[in-house]
Protein backbone atom coordinates (compact mmCIF):
# COMPACT_ATOMS: atom_id res chain seq x y z
CA UNK A 1 0.00 0.00 0.00
CA UNK A 2 2.74 2.84 1.14
CA UNK A 3 4.43 2.13 -2.22
CA UNK A 4 1.30 3.36 -4.40
CA UNK A 5 1.15 6.77 -1.99
CA UNK A 6 5.08 7.25 -2.88
CA UNK A 7 6.49 9.41 -5.63
CA UNK A 8 10.28 9.38 -5.74
CA UNK A 9 10.75 10.72 -8.80
CA UNK A 10 12.41 14.13 -9.15
CA UNK A 11 9.45 16.83 -9.19
CA UNK A 12 8.56 17.81 -12.34
CA UNK A 13 10.29 19.42 -15.15
CA UNK A 14 11.00 23.55 -14.28
CA UNK A 15 10.24 23.33 -10.80
CA UNK A 16 11.85 22.42 -7.64
CA UNK A 17 9.10 21.31 -5.03
CA UNK A 18 5.91 19.19 -5.34
CA UNK A 19 3.49 17.69 -2.99
CA UNK A 20 1.09 15.51 -3.90
CA UNK A 21 -1.89 13.10 -1.72
CA UNK A 22 -3.15 9.62 -3.30
CA UNK A 23 -6.98 10.31 -3.58
CA UNK A 24 -8.14 6.80 -3.78
CA UNK A 25 -6.34 6.36 -0.35
CA UNK A 26 -7.95 9.12 1.15
CA UNK A 27 -11.54 8.28 0.38
CA UNK A 28 -11.29 5.34 2.20
CA UNK A 29 -9.40 7.32 5.30
CA UNK A 30 -5.89 6.25 4.61
CA UNK A 31 -4.35 9.92 4.58
CA UNK A 32 -1.37 10.56 2.90
CA UNK A 33 1.11 12.77 1.35
CA UNK A 34 4.42 12.99 -0.70
CA UNK A 35 6.61 16.08 0.25
CA UNK A 36 9.66 16.71 -2.69
CA UNK A 37 12.08 19.11 -2.82
CA UNK A 38 15.22 19.29 -5.76
CA UNK A 39 18.05 20.83 -2.99
CA UNK A 40 20.65 21.07 -5.68
CA UNK A 41 19.98 21.52 -9.69
CA UNK A 42 22.48 19.57 -12.37
CA UNK A 43 24.97 20.95 -12.58
CA UNK A 44 28.06 20.03 -15.30
CA UNK A 45 28.79 16.18 -13.95
CA UNK A 46 26.60 16.61 -10.83
CA UNK A 47 23.46 15.19 -11.15
CA UNK A 48 20.18 17.49 -9.88
CA UNK A 49 19.64 15.88 -5.85
CA UNK A 50 15.66 15.36 -4.57
CA UNK A 51 14.85 14.68 -1.05
CA UNK A 52 11.71 13.61 0.04
CA UNK A 53 8.81 12.52 2.62
CA UNK A 54 6.12 9.93 2.30
CA UNK A 55 3.51 9.42 4.90
CA UNK A 56 0.02 7.88 5.32
CA UNK A 57 -2.47 7.55 8.43
CA UNK A 58 -5.29 4.89 8.13
CA UNK A 59 -7.20 7.97 10.48
CA UNK A 60 -10.82 5.96 9.70
CA UNK A 61 -9.97 3.82 12.80
CA UNK A 62 -10.26 6.80 15.13
CA UNK A 63 -13.97 6.76 14.58
CA UNK A 64 -14.63 4.14 15.81
CA UNK A 65 -15.80 3.70 19.46
CA UNK A 66 -13.49 3.16 22.04
CA UNK A 67 -15.28 0.77 23.95
CA UNK A 68 -15.07 -1.49 20.93
CA UNK A 69 -11.53 -1.02 19.25
CA UNK A 70 -8.40 1.28 19.81
CA UNK A 71 -5.82 1.46 17.40
CA UNK A 72 -3.40 2.94 15.00
CA UNK A 73 -1.50 2.30 12.02
CA UNK A 74 0.55 4.68 9.65
CA UNK A 75 4.05 4.61 8.29
CA UNK A 76 6.28 7.01 6.72
CA UNK A 77 9.47 6.62 4.30
CA UNK A 78 12.01 9.24 3.80
CA UNK A 79 13.70 8.80 0.08
CA UNK A 80 16.81 10.39 -1.68
CA UNK A 81 16.68 10.70 -5.56
CA UNK A 82 19.63 11.65 -8.24
CA UNK A 83 18.67 12.49 -11.30
CA UNK A 84 20.19 13.95 -14.79
CA UNK A 85 18.66 14.95 -17.69
CA UNK A 86 19.38 12.56 -20.99
CA UNK A 87 17.64 15.30 -23.62
CA UNK A 88 15.60 18.65 -22.50
CA UNK A 89 12.32 16.22 -22.02
CA UNK A 90 14.31 13.15 -21.04
CA UNK A 91 15.20 12.70 -17.27
CA UNK A 92 16.83 9.77 -15.82
CA UNK A 93 16.89 9.07 -12.13
CA UNK A 94 17.81 6.87 -9.46
CA UNK A 95 17.46 6.59 -5.69
CA UNK A 96 16.98 4.97 -2.10
CA UNK A 97 14.62 4.88 0.11
CA UNK A 98 13.55 3.55 3.61
CA UNK A 99 9.91 2.60 4.56
CA UNK A 100 8.57 2.52 8.26
CA UNK A 101 5.25 1.32 9.62
CA UNK A 102 3.51 0.46 12.47
CA UNK A 103 0.27 -1.34 13.37
CA UNK A 104 -1.23 -1.24 16.64
CA UNK A 105 -4.48 -2.97 17.06
CA UNK A 106 -6.60 -3.37 20.50
CA UNK A 107 -10.14 -5.28 20.60
CA UNK A 108 -11.60 -4.28 23.60
CA UNK A 109 -15.70 -5.63 23.35
CA UNK A 110 -16.18 -6.78 20.15
CA UNK A 111 -18.71 -9.21 21.46
CA UNK A 112 -20.50 -6.15 22.15
CA UNK A 113 -21.28 -5.76 18.57
CA UNK A 114 -22.59 -8.94 18.32
CA UNK A 115 -26.12 -10.66 18.34
CA UNK A 116 -26.53 -11.58 21.93
CA UNK A 117 -22.52 -11.23 22.48
CA UNK A 118 -22.35 -14.88 21.20
CA UNK A 119 -19.06 -14.58 19.65
CA UNK A 120 -16.55 -13.09 22.48
CA UNK A 121 -12.90 -13.31 20.95
CA UNK A 122 -11.51 -10.84 23.75
CA UNK A 123 -8.50 -13.88 23.77
CA UNK A 124 -7.34 -12.72 20.78
CA UNK A 125 -7.51 -8.76 21.73
CA UNK A 126 -4.06 -7.51 20.16
CA UNK A 127 -2.08 -6.92 16.93
CA UNK A 128 1.03 -5.37 17.13
CA UNK A 129 3.79 -5.34 14.15
CA UNK A 130 6.04 -3.06 12.46
CA UNK A 131 8.06 -2.93 9.22
CA UNK A 132 11.03 -1.40 8.01
CA UNK A 133 11.93 -1.62 4.14
CA UNK A 134 14.89 -0.33 2.28
CA UNK A 135 14.68 -0.40 -1.47
CA UNK A 136 16.20 1.06 -4.80
CA UNK A 137 14.86 2.06 -7.28
CA UNK A 138 15.12 3.90 -11.31
CA UNK A 139 13.37 5.33 -13.76
CA UNK A 140 12.65 7.88 -16.72
CA UNK A 141 10.92 10.58 -17.33
CA UNK A 142 9.64 12.07 -20.51
CA UNK A 143 8.01 15.53 -21.09
CA UNK A 144 5.80 15.41 -23.69
CA UNK A 145 4.83 18.24 -26.44
CA UNK A 146 1.79 18.86 -24.88
CA UNK A 147 3.61 19.61 -21.29
CA UNK A 148 2.36 15.95 -19.79
CA UNK A 149 4.65 14.15 -18.09
CA UNK A 150 4.99 10.18 -18.42
CA UNK A 151 7.23 8.45 -15.46
CA UNK A 152 8.71 4.72 -15.87
CA UNK A 153 10.58 3.08 -13.12
CA UNK A 154 10.87 -0.26 -11.18
CA UNK A 155 12.14 -0.41 -7.55
CA UNK A 156 13.35 -3.77 -5.35
CA UNK A 157 12.84 -4.51 -1.63
CA UNK A 158 16.57 -5.71 -0.78
CA UNK A 159 15.37 -7.40 2.58
CA UNK A 160 12.53 -8.40 0.88
CA UNK A 161 13.31 -9.76 -1.98
CA UNK A 162 10.46 -8.41 -4.13
CA UNK A 163 9.98 -6.14 -7.19
CA UNK A 164 8.07 -3.40 -8.41
CA UNK A 165 6.95 -1.12 -11.06
CA UNK A 166 4.62 1.33 -12.43
CA UNK A 167 3.64 4.11 -15.03
CA UNK A 168 2.44 7.77 -13.88
CA UNK A 169 0.99 9.83 -16.67
CA UNK A 170 0.67 13.58 -14.63
CA UNK A 171 -0.76 16.80 -15.64
CA UNK A 172 0.09 19.77 -13.42
CA UNK A 173 -2.17 18.97 -10.33
CA UNK A 174 -3.17 15.75 -11.32
CA UNK A 175 -1.47 11.96 -12.08
CA UNK A 176 -2.84 8.79 -13.32
CA UNK A 177 -0.61 5.55 -12.67
CA UNK A 178 -0.33 2.14 -12.27
CA UNK A 179 1.90 -0.17 -10.01
CA UNK A 180 2.65 -4.09 -10.82
CA UNK A 181 3.59 -6.01 -8.03
CA UNK A 182 4.95 -9.52 -9.22
CA UNK A 183 5.03 -10.92 -5.71
CA UNK A 184 2.15 -9.69 -4.74
CA UNK A 185 -1.83 -11.07 -4.11
CA UNK A 186 -3.26 -7.90 -6.24
CA UNK A 187 -1.01 -7.77 -8.93
CA UNK A 188 -1.86 -4.75 -10.11
CA UNK A 189 -2.70 -1.36 -8.47
CA UNK A 190 -4.13 2.16 -9.98
CA UNK A 191 -4.09 5.14 -8.39
CA UNK A 192 -4.77 9.08 -8.57
CA UNK A 193 -2.58 11.69 -7.17
CA UNK A 194 -3.43 15.06 -6.47
CA UNK A 195 -0.30 17.51 -6.58
CA UNK A 196 0.90 20.91 -6.42
CA UNK A 197 4.00 22.01 -7.50
CA UNK A 198 6.22 25.16 -7.80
Amino acid sequence: MNTDMESPAPPPFDTRFQFSTEFSWDLITALNMNLKFMVFREKAFWPSITVGLSGWNMAGLYIIPKKYFTGSCWGITPFLTLSRELKSDMRFFLGAKYAMGFLDFQINALAGMMPGGLFDISSLSRIKTSYRDFAVFTGLNYLTPREREVTALAGYYLPLRKMYAGVIYSKKNSAFGIMLYPDSFLLVHLFVNLQFSI
